[in-house]
């Protein structure tokens, strides 16, 4: 039995995380084994009932991040079929450049915001991009059984910034406000997903100096924490004909 694309077309099997299987007692991970089969054999068996399957005109593409935090490597038999890419993580250069971009464009080019807000856009994205490099970094917060996804990356990064331009002019007026609206997109990313209280204590100490040295704000863990801490929502007016991001 043959199975593939129909006419001249060529299949293209997407694999993520190729490197996630547990590696078993005798050092394999079956379901890489089997893509292997089919990649050394060009096909794979059926199951029920027993016959070989020939898979035609297909293209095996995955991708796989380095082998920490629940991955594993994966064995030179799979990997002597890749032409491999690596992508490294992008500079804090870079992040700078392309945040800031963002950032920039719609706060100078939505009317109704105030110079001070404006100009707070450099200091939003490098405490955003500190905050990452921070947590990323700190030996508590790395992956551990535990905390196996404790793995920020780049798109954390952004849904700070994504949740940022929900904000309208009228409900960010002043420097402060800006500033508890990055506080929350970064609890909303990074400090929601912490499960232990002296993890949090890691990222309120971070946030409480991020907020003096990038945005003058001097304030206690307990006037933005706990009882206090501030939470933009669309949902405050729900008798409102429009739905303000406050």
């Amino acid at each position: 039995d043959k199975i593939g694309p129909g006419g001249k077309k060529t299949a293209v099997i997407f694999v993520d995380d190729i490197n996630m299987p547990l590696v078993e007692e005798y050092g394999a991970q079956p379901p890489i084994e089997l893509l292997r089969q089919m990649l050394d054999m060009g096909g794979i068996y059926n199951r029920s009932p027993h016959f070989w399957k020939d898979i035609d005109r297909f293209l095996l593409l995955a991708a796989a991040a380095p082998p920490t935090g629940g991955r594993y490597p994966l064995t030179p038999r799979i990997m002597r079929h890749f032409q491999i890419f690596n992508l490294p993580d992008p500079s804090e250069d870079a992040m700078h450049q392309i945040f800031f971009g963002i950032l920039d464009g719609f706060l100078t080019q939505t009317v109704g915001f105030i110079d001070k807000v404006r100009a707070a856009s450099k200091m939003a994205v490098a405490a955003t991009i500190d905050m990452y490099s921070q947590i990323k970094e700190n030996k508590g917060l790395k992956p551990i059984p535990t905390k196996f996804h404790y793995t920020f990356n780049l798109r954390d990064v952004a849904k700070v910034f994504q949740g940022i331009l929900m904000v309208m002019p009228q409900s960010c007026q002043t420097l402060e406000q800006f500033a508890k609206l990055w506080l929350h997109e970064c609890q909303r990313v990074f400090y929601d997903r912490l499960v232990s209280v002296e993890d949090r204590e890691i990222f309120e100490e971070l946030a409480k100096d991020f907020l003096l040295s990038k945005f003058g704000m001097k304030q206690e863990q307990l006037d933005i924490f706990g009882n206090n801490s501030v939470i933009f929502s669309k949902i405050l007016k729900l008798d409102s004909d429009e739905q303000l991001y406050e």
